[in-house]
């Protein structure tokens, strides 16, 4: 049997700076780094924004979070390892 093709979407308009710093404490440190490097707000927020639909993905599919090995191909892309 075939598993649904889901697609999560997030609106990251409701993210200020207390929101934000309060979201960023729980991802992975490949995301923070890459956000450290981002000047412009809205811009972290959506990479934080891909970071928490990646969580709730895995929530809905039963996978740890903190279990996935994020590897990164020759042009810097993240992939997930297992």
């Amino acid at each position: 049997m075939n598993s649904p093709i889901l697609t999560y979407i997030l609106d990251t308009s409701f993210i200020n700076k207390d929101v934000f710093d309060k979201l960023i404490i729980g991802i992975k440190d490949y995301r923070k780094e890459k956000i450290e490097k981002l000047s412009m707000f809205e811009t972290k927020c959506l990479s934080l924004g891909v970071e928490i639909l990646i969580k709730k993905a895995c929530e809905d599919f039963q996978i740890d979070y903190s279990s996935l090995e994020i590897e990164f191909n020759e042009n810097g892309k993240p992939y997930f390892k297992n």
